[in-house]
C-alpha cells in the first residue's frame, strides 16, 4: 500500500491540471461530511469519538478545514482517507457534492439517514446502500459489521470503487465535443433556455428528461456523466419549493463529474443557495438571457480546447486493456431524443413504414412504446430525399401551456375552436417557410419566379418573428394586432378578438406554399413529438389546443392536395382524453403503436449484437451469448418478455437491469440470478413510472397501487377480484 495519494487530474475548480501527493491515512480511516448546524455538530462530535474507541478513526471537516472552506481542502480531506460518512437525513447540497466527488474518486461513502426524520427525495442515493439507523448504537453496530466483512476495496488511495466498476460506469471513454446537462426534477423556462442554447453548440447535448423514472437512478447518470467532455449544471434559487431537495441530488453528479476530472459548469439562480466554494465552476444567473450569455461565454473557450481533449481522448484509447464480453454490454439510452446509437440498431415496424409513406397522420402510444424512437428515424429516413422538406416540430418544457394560457386570457370571447385553429394554421406554414429558408437553397435557385420571390420576401421582412420559437412567434403577432386592434377603437369584443386571429391566417402565403410544391415537385413532411409536455387532462385550454392542431392539420392536408404530410405521436391516455371531448377524433386517420413479443425480442437481440460489434443473424442465438438458457423453467426471453409490459423502453429496461446485476458481480454473462435480482430493481421502476404516467388521469393511483404491496406475486383471479373489491372501499372511504 502506497503511503501517498497521487492526484493527477484536471481540476474544474480551480481551472487548472491539478498535480498533488497527498498522505494517505490509510484503511479503515474515515472523513465525516455533515450539515453545518448545532445539532449534527453535536452529533458528529459525539459519533467520532465513539467511534475512535471502537478502532474506526477519522475527522469532521470542521476539524480538518476550520475556517478556510475551500473545496479543494474537502478534496482532500476526502482523498486522504478510506471512507466518507455522510449524514444524509437532510437534504444538503455541501454534503450530497462531497459524496458525489468521494464515488468518482474511489472513497466509499457510508450514508447514514436517522429513519424518525422526515425523509426527503433522495432519488438518486436509492441504488447506494446506506445505514438508516434511530439512534448512535445503530451506527456503531451497521460500521462495526461493515468492517467485519471481508473488504472488496482494493488497498491502494489511487483507486475506482469495485461496484462502478461492474456497473460498467468507467467502460466507455469520453466522446471528445459532448456536453451533459445534469438538470433538477423541476423544469424551469431558464433551464429549458440553457438547454436550446447547449443543443445549437458546436457540443452534442445529451441530457435526462426530469420527469422520466430513469433520471431517478446515479447509474445511468454516472455513464453518461462519465462518457461526455463537458458538464453543465443547474441549480434553482433558494426561493424555490423544496429547493434544498432539488439542488442536492443535482449536486451529488456535479461531485462526481468534479472527481473525474470533468470541466464543469454551475448555474445559479438568484437568490443563491447556501453551497460551497466552487471556484469559477459556478456562476450566478438573473434571466433566460443572462443564463444564455453565460452558456455561450464558456463553450467559446471550450470549443478551442476541444481539439486537444480529442487528442488525450485517443491516447486514452490506446491505454485502454481488453475487457469481457459482459461489461461492454450497453443497450442504449432509455431516451431515445439522447440515444447517439439510436440509428445503428433501430428497428423499423409497421408504424415506423406507415409513417414515411404518410398512410397514417396520428400514432398513439404509451409512454415507452417507441415514439420518440420513430420521431427520430422518420426524420432520419426522410433528410436526404430530394422530393421532401422535413419539419420537426418538437415544443420545449413550456412553449405549450404558455400559449394555451395566453390564448385562455387573450381571447375569453372569441370561438375557442378559432383560436386555437388559426394559431395552428400559423404555426404549421411559419414552421415550414421557416425550414423552406434556414435549410434548403430552394428559394435562391430561380430570383426571377415570383412564387419564390413573394415567399423569400415575407420571410425576409418578418426575420425577427422566424427568430423567435414558434410558442413566443404566435404570441407577438397576435400582441402586435391587439395593439392595432386597440388603437383602432374602444373597448374590445368578440368581433375584435376574430380581427386579431386572422391576422395569423394569410391566405396567400399558403397558396404560394402550395404552388411552390407543386413546381418544385416537393412534399412537405411536417413530424411533430413531445406534444404532451406538461399537457394537463384537467385543463380546457390543453385539450383544445391538441384538438386545434389535429383539426388544423387535417384542412391543410387538404388544400395542399398531397403537397403536405403531417405525421404526429401523441400518449395514449391524452388521445383517450381528447377523444371525449371530439367525436370524429376516433374516426381520423390514426395507429395505436403495439409491439408483439417477436418484434421485442428481435429489438432486444440487435441492440444485444451492435453492443458486441457483431451481426445479429439469428434472435435466439443472439440472446444466448448474454443471458442464460432457462430462467425458472421458462426461455430467458420469453421470462422476460411475460413479465414486462409489450413496449421497448420496459423490456430494454428489464433487460438492462439483469445485465446491470450481471456487471455488478463480475459475471462473464448474465445468470439467472442476475435475471432475478434485476427483476426486482425493474419492477420498482415500473411502478414509480406507471404513477407518473398516469398521475394526471388517476391523481390516487399511487395510493392505490400501495395497497397490493405483500401481495401474491401470482394469484387466481377470484383472489384479484377480491382484493381489488378490497382496495376499492378503502379507497372510497378515503375521498368521503
Amino acid at each position: 500500500m502506497t503511503e501517498l495519494a497521487i492526484v493527477k487530474r484536471y481540476c474544474s475548480i480551480e481551472d487548472i491540471e491539478c498535480e498533488k501527493l497527498i498522505p494517505f491515512k490509510g484503511l479503515w480511516t474515515y472523513f465525516f461530511a455533515y450539515p453545518g448546524t448545532a445539532k449534527w455538530r453535536d452529533f458528529t462530535s459525539i459519533l467520532t469519538q465513539e467511534l475512535a474507541k471502537r478502532g474506526f478513526y477519522g475527522e469532521r471537516w470542521e476539524d480538518s478545514v476550520t475556517n478556510d472552506l475551500l473545496f479543494s481542502k474537502v478534496c482532500e480531506g476526502i482523498y486522504s482517507h478510506d471512507f466518507l460518512v455522510a449524514e444524509v437525513t437532510d437534504p444538503n447540497p455541501n454534503v450530497m457534492l462531497e459524496v458525489g466527488y468521494a464515488l468518482a474518486v474511489g472513497r466509499q461513502p457510508i450514508l447514514l439517514k436517522n429513519i424518525n426524520q422526515k425523509g426527503w427525495s433522495r432519488t438518486l442515493l436509492t441504488t447506494l446502500e446506506s445505514c438508516l439507523y434511530e439512534t448512535r448504537d445503530d451506527v456503531y453496530a451497521y460500521i462495526s459489521n461493515l468492517l467485519a466483512t471481508e473488504r472488496r476495496i482494493p488497498e491502494d488511495p489511487d483507486r475506482r470503487l469495485p461496484f462502478l466498476e461492474n456497473m460498467g460506469i468507467f467502460e466507455d471513454l469520453e466522446i471528445p465535443g459532448t456536453v451533459y446537462h445534469v438538470k433538477p426534477k423541476l423544469s424551469t423556462d431558464w433551464i429549458s433556455k440553457v438547454d436550446r442554447t447547449l443543443n445549437k453548440s458546436y457540443f452534442k447535448l445529451s441530457t435526462m428528461d426530469p420527469s422520466d423514472s430513469i433520471s431517478d437512478e446515479f447509474y445511468p447518470q454516472a455513464r453518461e456523466i462519465q462518457r461526455s467532455s463537458l458538464v453543465v449544471a443547474s441549480l434553482v434559487s433558494s426561493k424555490t419549493r423544496d429547493w434544498q431537495q432539488h439542488n442536492s441530488n443535482v449536486a451529488l453528479l456535479i461531485g462526481f463529474a468534479i472527481g473525474l476530472g470533468k470541466r464543469v459548469l454551475v448555474l445559479q439562480d438568484k437568490p443563491l443557495t447556501p453551497f460551497l466554494d466552487l471556484g469559477t465552476v459556478a456562476r450566478p444567473i438573473d434571466t433566460e438571457s443572462h443564463a444564455e450569455d453565460v452558456v455561450k461565454a464558456w463553450l467559446e473557450v471550450q470549443t478551442r480546447l476541444s481539439v486537444s481533449q480529442k487528442v488525450d481522448s485517443q491516447r486514452r484509447t490506446q491505454a485502454i486493456e481488453e475487457i469481457d464480453h459482459i461489461r461492454k454490454v450497453y443497450l442504449g439510452h432509455p431516451d431515445a431524443l439522447q440515444d447517439n446509437r439510436l440509428f445503428d440498431y433501430f428497428v423499423p415496424t409497421k408504424e415506423f413504414n406507415d409513417a414515411v409513406e404518410g398512410r397514417r397522420s396520428i400514432f398513439i402510444g404509451r409512454r415507452g412504446s417507441g415514439k420518440s424512437a420513430n420521431f427520430q428515424a422518420v426524420q432520419e429516413h426522410l433528410r436526404d430525399r430530394q422530393d421532401i422538406l422535413t419539419v420537426s416540430i418538437a415544443p420545449d418544457d413550456f412553449e405549450l401551456e404558455k400559449i394555451s394560457e395566453f390564448l385562455g386570457q387573450s381571447y375569453q370571447l372569441a370561438s375557442q375552436e378559432l383560436v386555437f385553429r388559426n394559431v395552428w394554421h400559423y404555426i404549421l406554414l411559419s414552421e415550414i417557410l421557416k425550414t423552406l429558408a434556414e435549410k434548403t437553397d430552394r428559394l435562391f435557385q430561380s430570383p426571377d419566379d415570383i412564387t419564390q420571390d413573394n415567399l423569400r420576401h415575407y420571410y425576409d421582412n418578418n426575420q425577427d418573428l422566424f427568430n423567435l420559437d414558434f410558442g413566443t412567434r404566435v404570441t407577438a403577432v397576435l400582441k402586435n394586432a391587439a395593439l392595432l386592434q386597440a388603437s383602432a377603437s374602444e373597448g374590445r369584443s368578440d368581433v375584435d378578438e376574430q380581427a386579431e386571429l386572422k391576422s395569423l391566417r394569410d391566405s396567400a402565403v399558403a397558396r404560394r406554399l402550395k404552388d411552390f410544391a407543386a413546381q418544385e415537385g416537393i412534399v412537405y413532411y411536417v413530424v411533430a413529438d413531445d406534444l404532451d409536455k406538461n399537457w394537463r387532462p384537467t385543463s380546457q385550454q390543453s385539450i383544445d389546443l391538441l384538438i386545434g392542431l389535429i383539426m388544423e392539420a387535417d384542412r391543410l392536408q387538404r388544400f395542399f392536395d398531397g403537397h403536405l404530410k403531417v405525421v404526429m405521436f401523441l400518449k395514449e391516455d391524452i388521445y383517450d382524453v381528447l377523444v371525449r371531448f371530439d367525436d370524429d377524433l376516433s374516426k381520423r386517420n390514426f395507429l395505436r403503436m403495439e409491439w408483439t413479443k417477436s418484434n421485442l425480442k428481435h429489438l432486444v437481440a440487435e441492440r444485444l449484437a451492435n453492443a458486441a460489434d457483431q451481426v445479429n443473424k439469428n434472435d435466439d442465438s443472439t440472446w444466448s451469448v448474454v443471458f442464460p438458457n432457462n430462467v425458472d423453467g421458462l426461455q430467458a426471453s420469453e421470462y422476460i418478455l411475460t413479465r414486462a409490459l409489450p413496449r421497448p423502453r420496459d423490456v430494454l429496461d428489464f433487460c438492462q437491469k439483469s445485465i446491470d446485476e450481471a456487471q455488478r458481480n463480475g459475471h462473464s454473462t448474465v445468470t439467472e440470478r442476475d435475471i432475478l435480482d434485476g427483476e426486482r430493481f425493474f419492477s420498482e421502476g415500473v411502478f414509480w413510472s406507471i404513477s407518473t404516467e398516469f398521475r394526471g388521469l388517476y391523481p390516487g393511483l399511487e395510493e392505490v397501487l400501495f395497497e397490493f404491496a405483500g401481495a401474491a406475486e401470482r394469484m387466481a383471479w377470484g383472489d384479484f377480484e377480491q382484493l381489488s373489491a378490497k382496495v376499492i372501499r378503502q379507497q372510497q372511504g378515503t375521498m368521503m
